[in-house]
């Protein structure tokens, strides 16, 4: 998602070293690289997760899940007939389970490291250098 007013007035307020209220050419390179280092990290950290770590939990979690015997069973009294065999093949159960962790641990995982990196940022409320009527947050 695109950065919010407050985060780029909180970023800006980082990156403009001299307290001036403006910024300079190379304020603003350093504002651009950190900008950059940030998308970076983020992409990183959501792209392992969805190619290493899904598929890896998936896996470790449907085998924990497939030793204790009970998907036929409950499949065969609350499921057709006709699906059955294709709910209680290996294959569909760890397709189905790399599906949700890929759609949803990098997510997680991408807003995670946003907080951390937020963390690090200035407080808004504790600047006096900009009055409310030219910066409304």
């Amino acid at each position: 998602p695109a950065p919010t007013r407050r985060k780029v007035y909180q970023l800006f307020l980082e990156k403009d070293i001299d307290n001036n209220s403006q910024i300079t050419r190379a304020e603003f390179s350093s504002l651009a690289t950190d900008l950059g280092r940030r998308a970076f990290l983020r992409l990183v950290a959501h792209k392992v997760v969805t190619l290493v770590g899904a598929p890896l939990l998936a896996t470790y979690v449907f085998h924990r899940l497939h030793d204790m015997e009970w998907l036929s069973p409950l499949a065969e009294k609350y499921l057709p007939a006709k699906i059955v065999p294709t709910v209680t093949n290996p294959n569909f159960g760890k397709t189905l389970l790399m599906v949700v962790f890929v759609s949803t641990l990098g997510n997680i995982v991408m807003g995670t490291v946003n907080w951390l990196l937020d963390m690090a940022l200035p407080d808004v409320e504790k600047d006096t250098r900009l009055d409310n009527e030219r910066m409304v947050l």
